[in-house]
């Protein structure tokens, strides 16, 4: 009856470490900062917009929206602060498309999240952005160079919330 219980365990824990929780590959990361970096849009902000490489991790929300793919990208200044970045993803004809929704500079104090000057957007409760940022900050972050950023020009077209005005 002991052996139950103990294989339980044994497949609950091989399942979660084979599937971390909302962890992404690199080439998704270098597609979203494609639309964040300075070179198209410039997004990113000082002084963070001045350096040649960025600790960046992300989550994706799946479920919050019907038929929208979101992802939340951070990007880390410093331990607890950064910019972060929530963008509609989808694909067509074999391109990637991201477009900005949200985007603005966090702060991390104990368990608060401070959002210093967010842009949000209306259709983006506060609070899954909230939940999402905390998941994305629990990633570990993947290092990207603006020399990895070139070749997904090629794959990808953005947008922003700023061109629905």
């Amino acid at each position: 009856m002991k052996v139950i219980p103990w294989m339980v365990l044994a497949v609950g824990l091989l399942s979660t470490a084979a599937c971390p929780a909302q962890s992404l590959p690199p080439q998704d990361l270098m597609k979203a900062m494609y639309c964040i970096t300075s070179n198209h849009g410039g997004w990113l902000k000082p002084p963070l917009s001045k350096q040649p490489r960025w600790p960046v991790s992300a989550a994706r929300d799946r479920m919050g929206y019907p038929h929208e793919d979101h992802l939340v990208v951070v990007v880390h200044e410093g331990s607890g602060k950064g910019q972060l970045f929530d963008l509609t993803v989808w694909i067509n004809a074999g391109k990637w498309h991201y477009k900005i929704e949200n985007n603005g500079t966090f702060n991390l104090e104990k368990s608060q999240i401070d959002f210093v000057n967010p842009t949000m957007s209306p259709n983006r409760p506060p609070g899954r952005l909230e939940a999402f940022t905390r998941e994305a900050i629990r990633q570990e972050p993947f290092m990207l160079t603006t020399s990895m950023l070139v070749p997904a020009s090629r794959l990808v077209t953005c947008t922003s919330y700023l061109e629905d005005k």
